[in-house]
């Protein structure tokens, strides 16, 4: 149903984007029989309405 790079990307997308800050939680990939969810602790660093034309932003300069 998913394309497997798709998948891959989004999985890397969220170990890159990690909050390193937050100790003892990681990336979750929950599998579902329709959908699959992919979630990370902390907050954006930039506000969810500006995701689109906002400058990027390292959470993790270190």
């Amino acid at each position: 149903m998913y394309l497997e790079l798709a998948i891959r990307k989004a999985v890397a997308n969220s170990l890159v984007h990690q909050d390193f800050n937050i100790s003892g939680t990681g990336p979750m990939v929950e599998i579902y029989t329709d959908r699959i969810e992919i979630t990370n602790t902390g907050k954006p660093v930039v506000k969810i309405d500006r995701f689109i034309d906002n400058p990027p932003k390292s959470r993790n300069e270190q």
